[in-house]
């Protein structure tokens, strides 16, 4: 106990409390030491000295985070990292009493280190008291006034949702790096789902949503974000959103969301941490992304390529089909076949293609006496009967008109009734919700 004292804990305390300088060799002394303490089992002697050190980084102590003695914070980190009754002796710490400190110290980054040494190990804790405790404080703080404490209050929220939700301690690992590397999104996403502006200075929502979709850390996200407003409209407007300012703030995230390529990276931690809505609010609110509509929009040309295509062959094939037959008409013509059986034969053809070859026909035998006797009679008879399918074609579309401009039921109902498209009673409208005098989720009044 005394060689560690005199080795490691009494340089780093006059370091750091008597400002004595340590040279670079003594540094590297005190890291071998520590190393040595834990290759020959004096690491229980070791974390008993050097629990006060442990007090001062959870406590944030301003010497120990001086950035000009940063060394003396990458010792106690070192030590933490091998000192296997680090986590027990954490276990014994009040996470909300840790969240008070670092609310007066400010630094969200601090915070987050703090708390990552603590995921993907054995800590443990009364985990249900504790999120009863956060919710508790999260829906004291006043909508727009505490919005440093709410930041701190829904990051521990995010280590507890990510603790309880995940057992592997890897994945664990993975979702807390994700969620420390996109609190700047989260943060917003938060703001929406508790009701509380968290880690802003705005005075009302539609500044966070603004700020949202300005931002490059959110505009890959912003269809998570989307959904959640429009879930918590009606909330945010109660909370002093104006609808107009809310209406306008979304449609500008819908533009913003139509030119991006939306991202579901973050889908599954934000399911973890409001396992209640966030799957639901996505399946219900989400629009399309930027690369299923350009998709959709290629297939959609691709077909209509097909299409134009597919039209342009087969009118190529009814000229060639039409000139075939032209030319067999007038072969029939001039083999004296009676015009009488070569006007039966255009009469049993559809009515635009019998006209179609008519004209050709005519064109050729202009010069055709026994034609010219007869091409009179033929074309009235084709014209009659072009006038008698267009007239059905517009009755067929008047009588569809009638159909459509019909009034439906409701409509009808209404009409005899009296209503007007200005009557309120079937109408919904924004009333203040009372507050639930019980508190059940973290996202639910």
């Amino acid at each position: 106990m005394d060689l560690i004292y005199e080795k490691i804990i009494k340089p780093l305390s006059k370091y750091l409390d008597v400002n004595e300088e340590l040279e670079w060799w003594q540094w590297k002394e005190m890291k071998e030491d520590v190393e040595c303490c834990c290759n020959n089992g004096q690491m229980a002697t070791l974390h008993s000295a050097i629990i006060p050190f442990y007090e001062r980084y959870w406590g944030g102590d301003f010497l120990l985070y001086d950035p000009k003695k940063y060394k003396a914070l990458e010792l106690v980190k070192a030590v933490i990292e091998i000192d296997e009754d680090y986590i027990s002796w954490a276990s014994s710490k009040c996470l909300i009493s840790l969240t008070e400190l670092w609310i007066e110290n400010g630094s969200v980054r601090k915070f987050m280190d703090i708390l990552e040494r603590l995921i993907g190990s054995r800590y443990d804790t009364d985990w249900g008291k504790l999120y009863d405790n956060i919710n508790e404080q999260i829906l004291q703080l006043e909508v727009t006034g505490e919005s440093i404490s709410g930041e701190f209050y829904c990051i521990l929220h995010g280590f507890v949702m990510i603790m309880t939700g995940v057992e592997e301690s890897e994945v664990q690992q993975d979702m807390f790096k994700k969620f420390r590397e996109h609190w700047a999104f989260l943060r917003h996403l938060y703001s929406i789902m508790v009701r509380r502006i968290v880690g802003f200075n705005f005075n009302n929502f539609v500044g966070v949503i603004n700020n949202a979709k300005v931002s490059q850390s959110c505009t890959p996200y912003l269809a998570i974000l989307y959904s959640a407003i429009l879930e918590r409209s009606q909330d945010l407007i109660r909370l002093g959103a104006k609808q107009k300012n809310l209406d306008k703030a979304v449609k500008y995230i819908e533009d913003v969301m139509n030119k991006t390529d939306q991202s579901n990276d973050l889908d599954d931690l934000c399911e973890l941490l409001f396992p209640d809505e966030i799957r639901e609010m996505l399946n219900t609110h989400r629009l399309p992304s930027y690369q299923q509509l350009r998709q959709e929009n290629g297939q959609l040309r691709q077909r209509q390529k097909e299409l134009l295509q597919q039209m342009q062959e087969q009118t190529q094939q009814t000229n060639e089909q039409i000139e075939r037959m032209t030319a067999l008409f007038k072969d029939a013509v001039e083999a004296s076949i009676p015009v009488e059986d070569i006007k039966e034969r255009l009469r049993n053809l559809p009515a635009y293609t019998a006209w179609d070859i008519f004209n050709n026909l005519d064109k050729l035998l202009r010069t055709h006496k026994v034609w010219r006797k007869y091409d009179v009679p033929i074309h009235d008879m084709l014209q009659e009967r072009l006038n008698a399918v267009e007239e059905r074609q517009d009755e067929l579309a008047a009588a569809m008109k009638k159909v459509a401009e019909r009034p439906t039921y409701g409509e009808y109902y209404n009409y005899q009734n009296g209503s007007t498209h200005d009557d309120k009673r079937q109408q919904l409208s924004i009333e203040p919700k009372e507050k639930s005098a019980q508190i059940k989720r973290l996202t639910n009044e």
